[in-house]
């Protein structure tokens, strides 16, 4: 079994052994090398990292991500037909899900056409702090939201900390796909 790729400490790590101490095969770990005999001790490890935990007197924090959309329900015409507002928020709810079951803590923010999306969208990275921004589909691709995506990509850039990752899905559908491939 692969072992979880996702942390907030490391991003290229496949594990982080804190405390394990299996005798000769401690140089293996300290050096990242697999040895089958303790993938489970490494497994076991790596799940709790991604759900946080307390490991000799150090929290090790979930991975926080803001998923940014726009409302389905204001949608009048959507791009793709057979993509109603409630398959939309179908897909958003199972993608937010599936991130949360991988250890991520998510929000879901859905904003206006225009009229509070950048107060809202303010609000939250203000309240907040977020590693990761996902921004939907439906604001980048539907050409007449080209203008309010360019200016909530703005706000991310005034009010998100230098090291907030961006990443962008191409359907409701592949949100945690999009979000796995930057933390």
């Amino acid at each position: 079994m692969p072992l979880p790729r996702e942390s907030s400490l490391d991003a290229g790590a496949d594990f982080i052994a804190v405390g394990v101490h299996v005798g000769a095969d401690r140089q293996a770990i300290d050096h990242g090398i697999f040895v089958p005999e303790i993938d489970a001790t490494l497994e076991i490890d790596a799940a709790s990292r991604i759900f946080g935990r307390q490991t000799e007197g150090t929290t090790v924090a979930r991975v926080r991500v803001l998923l940014v959309g726009l409302d389905p329900d204001i949608v009048d015409k959507p791009p793709v037909p057979e993509l109603t507002a409630a398959k939309v928020r179908a897909a958003v709810e199972a993608e937010s899900a599936k991130l949360e079951t991988l250890g991520y803590s998510v929000k879901s923010l859905l904003v206006d056409d225009g009229k509070t999306a950048e107060a809202v969208l303010t609000d939250a990275l203000t309240s907040s702090r977020y590693d990761c921004i996902m921004m939907g589909a439906g604001l980048r691709v539907v050409p007449r939201y080209l203008l309010l995506f360019e200016k909530l990509i703005n706000v991310v850039h005034r009010q998100a900390p230098a090291s907030t990752k961006l990443c962008f899905s191409s359907n409701p559908s592949d949100t945690a796909e999009a979000v796995r491939r930057w933390v």
